[in-house]
């Protein structure tokens, strides 16, 4: 979202930029964040300007620990069948609770019970279908 000023000819005294950025490494989102510092705080400096960023980095990546994700398909096997444990290959930019836990301790986030389409975007490592 972009808000300033009050006409398209009319220079505002000021703009703000407001936007949500996700990664999927947290390397990334260090990097993205420095970025934006730097690219901001010049092109001001440029204009003889000045500007205020306020970077919030709220929900960390999600990554599953392949271990635990192994032991949980295992476990779920003995309970569903094969065919009904579908992995999700392609990370997906959710932002989710869980991801506070997974960066302290090994675990994995899974879907129980949900019809997954090929089609659907998911952040999962895999789901059971049932």
């Amino acid at each position: 979202m972009i808000v300033g000023g009050t006409d398209f000819n009319i220079i505002p005294e000021e703009v703000m930029f407001k936007g949500t950025i996700r990664t999927l490494d947290k390397d990334d989102r260090d990097y993205i964040g420095k970025r934006i510092q730097e690219i901001v705080n010049q092109t001001a400096l440029a204009n003889r300007e000045c500007a205020f960023i306020d970077y919030n980095k709220y929900y960390p990546v999600v990554v599953n620990d392949d271990y635990v994700t192994k032991e949980l398909i295992n476990s779920a096997n003995k309970i569903v069948k094969e065919e009904n444990i579908v992995e999700i290959k392609n990370p997906a930019l959710g932002a989710e609770d869980v991801s506070f836990y997974l960066n302290k301790v090994p675990g994995t986030f899974f879907i129980l019970g949900y019809n997954i389409v090929e089609t659907s975007e998911m952040f999962t490592a895999f789901a059971i279908n049932q």
